[in-house]
């Protein structure tokens, strides 16, 4: 079968610790058997699966072993890949899986000089993300004219459809970060909270520790200093050394542990296993919510909304993951910046298990209802792979 789609991507599909990468897998699970191929950089290729494609990204000749020149090398080659691929296959359908530019410029190019037609994929916003000064202003610039001349616009979440959607007055797809495709034994509207120690209150976080987590994990961390009948299993695909420069007043606390990546099965079981499951979202020193904050929805959520374990999100109170929580009643919300007051809330948890199950209860409706991998991939593939 000719692949119909092109996925232009930073990442490839077998990246297991990448989220973007994670949702892309549970999608493309669904689709026809080699109805899709991959275009990434080659220094990222991580397997030897004949449908990813690679470009070229680094380069030994000098004019391009600086900031730019590896970027316009990139581009370059990005370019000359796509339209050979493009011209050997005759995709229906190219997808860019939106980045800090390239992808986004890249594409755009190709759109001018060839004609060839795209979607873009906003797993987080463009204008308005953490970019370096030259990407902050390709962004201003180029994404207004890139929306406005793409096929579709996919955007992971209604925070992120509904800023585009303001800002453009266009009508983005919404295709809900799915959660892992693996049935829980255990039906959740039979369930019943019980701690899982007496003693111990387990809380869980799982993924990336970086900036926009930074601040709210710091809180956590001054939470469980204060009570030392707290502990949190952070499981991460960070290395110690990334951490420690993120968040270097967590490394040394006792009860703060960290553990390794796991696969996502094991990982359900794990959260499972604990008493609340963590969502931290918060940059303290901000006056105004970030953009990436106040409109994203962190893949890890779909996980924690299928796992049987209470939800505590921490996050502004004008931020979408916080207003989405409340409105289905799916998770404990804190929105405020200080740790006594996180600690009480977990306090409250731990004490209100008949509450606690109604959300978990709810979590799991929530889950299915709009974050079901199948129901997703079908809604894609009715839009990509249309001819």
């Amino acid at each position: 079968m000719t692949p119909r789609l092109l996925i232009i991507s930073r990442d490839s599909p077998d990246n297991i610790i990448d989220s973007n990468s994670l949702v892309l897998t549970k999608l493309l699970k669904y689709f026809p058997e080699k109805s899709y191929c991959f275009l990434v950089p080659k220094s990222l290729k991580t397997s030897t699966n004949t449908q990813i494609f690679t470009y070229a990204d680094t380069s030994s000749q000098r004019i391009f072993r600086s900031h730019y020149g590896k970027y316009l090398f990139a581009l370059r080659n990005l370019i000359i890949q796509t339209k050979h691929l493009y011209r050997k296959f005759k995709f229906s359908s190219v997808l860019i899986i939106s980045d800090s530019g390239i992808y986004n410029l890249g594409v755009f190019i190709i759109y001018k000089l060839y004609k060839i037609p795209y979607s873009i994929y906003f797993f987080d916003i463009w204008v308005g993300n953490k970019l370096s000064f030259w990407n902050k202003i390709f962004s201003i610039i180029l994404e207004p004219t890139i929306i406005k001349k793409a096929k579709f616009v996919i955007a992971a979440g209604e925070g992120i459809a509904d800023l585009y959607a303001s800002r453009y007055h266009i009508k983005p797809i919404i295709i809900n970060n799915p959660f892992p495709d693996i049935k829980n034994t255990t039906n959740p509207l039979d369930v019943t909270i019980e701690k899982k120690n007496d003693l111990i209150t387990d809380i869980i976080y799982t993924g990336s520790v970086y900036w926009p987590q930074r601040d709210s994990i710091q809180i956590m961390g001054l939470s469980v200093l204060e009570a030392n009948k707290i502990i949190l299993n952070i499981y991460t695909g960070e290395s110690l050394e990334d951490i420690q420069q993120e968040v270097p007043s967590i490394i040394s606390v006792d009860n703060i542990k960290i553990h390794n990546h796991l696969s996502e099965e094991i990982l359900l079981k794990e959260i499972n296993n604990n008493d609340i499951a963590f969502l931290p979202l918060y940059i303290v020193s901000e006056q105004q919510t970030s953009p990436v904050i106040k409109f994203s929805q962190p893949g890890k959520l779909a996980t924690y909304l299928i796992s049987n374990t209470p939800i505590l999100i921490h996050a502004p109170e004008d931020s979408y993951i916080s207003q989405y929580a409340k409105k289905y009643n799916f998770a404990y919300v804190n929105n405020d910046k200080n740790p006594q007051s996180l600690l009480k809330t977990i306090q409250y948890i731990v004490n209100h298990q008949e509450e606690s199950t109604n959300k978990i209860q709810n979590a799991y409706k929530i889950g299915t209802k709009f974050h079901d991998p199948k129901k997703n991939s079908t809604i894609l593939q009715e839009y990509l792979l249309r001819e």
